[in-house]
């Protein structure tokens, strides 16, 4: 009988498409990533430039988005369902949080393939308190 502020609790979900581009690209990603989560992504700018991959300084490249309470834990359903509830030690971090990449958005349960946005991966980050 262990006390329940003793208990890991979900604290934030955040839900992260690293593009690298902006463009036509981008714009699917956030489509998607509303689709997914429900709510409206905000944009990750470039921090600097690197000529390399054609990037210029704050320039939009990425969508995330945050999801809290039952939107939070419907989706980690979801998210868990695609990685066949295997998580790694590797997963963790310091604080213990756990972070999933999921390779495809097609492996969720209930998605359609759409040829108007193509296939994307995204981060998962589980924040617990």
């Amino acid at each position: 009988n262990t006390h329940p502020m003793r208990k890991p609790r979900i604290l934030k979900v955040c839900v992260n498409f690293a593009v690298g581009t902006s463009g036509s690209q981008l714009e699917r990603a956030r489509t998607l990533c509303e689709r997914l989560t429900n709510q409206v992504p905000a944009e990750g700018r470039a921090k600097e430039s690197v000529r390399g991959f054609g990037i210029r300084k704050h320039e939009p490249i990425a969508v995330f988005t945050t999801l809290r309470g039952k939107l939070a834990k419907d989706f980690l359903k979801k998210a868990f369902w695609a990685v066949e509830d295997k998580v790694s030690h590797r997963n963790f971090d310091t604080h213990g949080n756990l972070s999933l990449g999921i390779k495809e958005h097609l492996s969720l349960p209930d998605i359609k393939y759409d040829p108007q946005i193509g296939v994307h991966g995204f981060d998962t980050t589980i924040v617990l308190e």
